[in-house]
């Protein structure tokens, strides 16, 4: 009998916390993919950085091999280079969040980011508000904001229990503290999701969705990694 995940084991729970316009079968698959991640943030910046020198060494060829080899005209060749640069650097700061990450002495804190990473990239707001302790009351009540259910559903997926309210609060706020500062000091704030970069498998530099470029488009980067690869 096949073990079934503990995504789909808790994911009505997580759904119901989902915005509106979450797309679902995005989150649950990047759910899976952040609950049996190993790697450290150390290994994860590392392949940023590979991914960045790829991305520059494929635009270097692109420009050798010259629009008139593959091209019918320089204007996708231009495109090309374009989205290259911008992926080049997008590995770079994302190369310098793990690298703000590993400097945190917490076990659990890349698994935190990854989360709440992905709740805002699918809309999800990172308000919190703790209300007021009611006179007649001796606890202040906890604190609520839509993200307080989400991670507390998806963390039964990641980290095996549910966290308290207070608990999310204060992840959120050092995250929001920690990150914001990154971004401030120009050293990488939250990375773009890895299905938006340049993906590096078995030393070949692939791209999500690669059968969807420009016209022409996938002909230079096979052109590219021809010209890179011995004979």
């Amino acid at each position: 009998m096949e073990k079934i995940s503990q995504v789909s084991e808790h994911w009505g729970e997580i759904e119901k916390t989902l915005p509106a316009a979450a797309d679902r079968t995005y989150v649950r698959n990047r759910l899976e993919q952040i609950a049996q991640a190993r790697s450290s943030p150390a290994e994860l910046a590392i392949q940023c950085e590979e991914i960045a020198r790829l991305c520059n060494e494929l635009a270097r060829l692109v420009l050798k091999i010259g629009a008139e080899t593959v091209l019918t005209s320089s204007a996708p060749n231009e495109a090309l280079l374009e989205q290259l640069g911008q992926h080049g650097d997008a590995a770079k700061k994302q190369a310098a969040t793990y690298h703000q990450i590993g400097k945190v002495r917490r076990p659990h804190f890349l698994r935190q980011c990854e989360l709440l990473w992905l709740w805002e990239k699918v809309g999800g707001d990172l308000k919190i508000d703790t209300p007021r302790k009611p006179s007649d009351e001796a606890t202040f009540p906890p604190p609520i904001g839509p993200v307080i259910p989400y991670f507390q559903a998806a963390g039964k997926t990641v980290f095996g229990k549910s966290l308290s309210a207070w608990q999310i609060k204060a992840i959120v706020r050092y995250y929001r503290r920690r990150f914001i500062a990154a971004q401030l000091s120009g050293e990488g704030g939250m990375p773009l999701d890895e299905s938006q970069i340049f993906i590096l498998r078995e030393g070949t530099l692939l791209r999500a969705g690669e059968e969807n470029l420009p016209e022409n488009q996938s002909e230079v980067l096979r052109a590219a990694r021809e010209a890179k690869s011995p004979p």
